[in-house]
């Protein structure tokens, strides 16, 4: 671990001190990391493409969505640092889980009775307003 001392962190840092280990773990992190991220995007464009196709109630196939998708996804990547579509998609997360902080305040507030309720309103809130602020306020970290 002595490597660590000196280094200046990157994104493809792990690598780097995977290799100090063995020769072999480098090339097992990058084909794992690849194929992770490949099902995931997998996984994200097939359910995007479905949502589209609803929401559009079929005028959008969700064929047609998935070629609009891959396009927009392939614009952000060549257009964006690595450390800045971490921030979009982080963003994009903390903006997701905002909008269920707040329905989690609203079904407490029609659900609830007494001390409880006050208390999960208002700690509902409070995360909601946290989420609201890393949302329009988050920066990249590096780079």
């Amino acid at each position: 671990m002595t490597t660590l001392d000196d280094a200046i962190p990157s994104e493809t840092a792990i690598i780097g001190l995977s290799g100090e280990i063995t020769l072999v773990l480098p090339l097992m992190l990058v084909i794992a990391a690849g194929m992770s991220q490949f099902s995931a995007a997998i996984a994200d464009t097939l359910g995007a493409g479905g949502v589209i196709e609803n929401e559009s109630r079929r005028r959008i196939p969700a064929r047609t969505s998935y070629l609009i998708i891959t396009a927009l996804a392939l614009a952000l990547i060549w257009n964006s640092h690595i450390y800045q579509v971490i921030s979009y998609a982080s963003r994009a997360f903390a903006f997701y889980y905002l909008l269920q902080s707040i329905l989690a305040a609203q079904l407490a507030a029609s659900v609830l009775a007494g001390r409880n309720r006050y208390l999960r309103i208002c700690s509902y809130s409070a995360l909601a307003l946290i989420l609201l602020v890393i949302t329009l306020f988050a920066t990249p970290v590096g780079g």
